[in-house]
């Protein structure tokens, strides 16, 4: 059912409103789409439309604001929870399958096909939605650019960088990767600098190779010269760590931070205490060691954690500039 949202609004007065509870039912509960068991209203199903088996021009009936203007009931035998207000495993595994999906496709496209109204309201929705983004991304964009000027700096043989931010640790990674091609051989802190061969969006950010330069060393791409690099913006002795602490051979942060406590824990059940590195400021790096998990097993790898503003300012002889 398609229905102006002025017209909902003048019309239904004996349903609640939002701050105006007129009734126990309230309007946007009637709104988007709803699963019945057998004629009697479930719950609310709009994740529906965020299926990747649904075609993408149907995604912005999930919006709540698209919501306001429609009513769609999925009825079936569906099996539900003990309280009766929402399905069980079984019918949300059903509403999920490939079939079931399939019969939704083809309901959705044949009323597009012969429905004018039907057809005009996702037009409408699809626009307005794209409208919407575009003028996001607009004024993010507009707001990153103007901030650039307010950015931590610093510079190094007269070329200006800007500093990271928070969300930013691609651009840690990326820092650590372009700097670390220009540090001399004979730089005491050049064993900071590993080199990264690759960034990915799955698992660790990056693999480094062992050598600062990959033809230096027999078999550099083998996997017992390679290691696990990740990037944060930030590393607090006292945050849970996101990755296994046993797969991980370097962690390159912004800043980093140990004082807070000297163990280290893992989303997996692992944890290592905070070692120092002799002669080298625990502010700039140290060791996470003794990796074991909660049950008692262990593992023999040891990480590294790196700061690298202090890093660069160390390797460069540098300053980052605070604004």
């Amino acid at each position: 059912m398609i229905d102006g949202y002025r017209r909902a609004l003048d019309k239904y007065n004996s349903l609640g409103r939002q701050r105006d509870g007129r009734s126990e039912i309230k309007l946007s509960d009637q709104r988007g789409t709803i699963v019945c068991s057998q004629g009697i209203k479930i719950c609310p199903y709009n994740e529906l439309f965020t299926n990747n088996s649904l075609p993408e021009l149907y995604s912005v009936l999930s919006d709540s604001n698209s919501q306001k203007h429609f009513t769609f009931f999925i009825d079936g035998p569906f099996s539900l929870v003990t309280n009766r207000n929402s399905l069980t495993d079984k019918s949300i595994e059903i509403i999920n399958s490939n079939d079931f999906l399939t019969a939704i496709k083809q309901f959705l496209d044949e009323c597009k096909d012969r429905d004018e109204v039907f057809k005009e309201l996702i037009k409408r929705l699809n626009n307005e939605y794209f409208d919407i983004e575009r003028t996001k991304q607009a004024k993010y964009l507009s707001e990153l650019k103007d901030n650039f000027s307010k950015r931590d700096r610093f510079r190094i043989n007269n070329k200006l960088f800007v500093a990271p931010q928070n969300g930013e640790e691609h651009w840690v990674g990326a820092l650590y990767t372009l700097l670390g091609h220009i540090v001399e051989e004979n730089n005491p802190f050049k064993k900071f600098w590993i080199r990264p061969l690759n960034f990915s969006a799955r698992g660790i950010d990056s693999i480094g190779s062992v050598a600062n330069e990959v033809n230096s060393i027999s078999e550099p791409l083998a996997a017992k010269n390679l290691k696990a690099i990740e990037y944060k913006f930030q590393f607090n002795s006292n945050d849970i760590y996101n990755h296994p602490l046993d797969i991980t051979d370097y962690i390159v942060a912004w800043t980093i931070d140990s004082s807070k406590t000297d163990k280290i824990t893992d989303e997996f059940n692992l944890f290592g205490t905070v070692s120092e590195i002799p002669n080298i400021s625990k502010s700039l790096s140290f060791k996470i060691r003794d990796i074991q998990s909660q049950d008692g097993d262990t593992y023999h790898n040891e990480i590294i954690v790196v700061c690298l503003k202090e890093l660069i300012e160390n390797t460069f002889n540098t300053k980052i500039t605070p604004v």
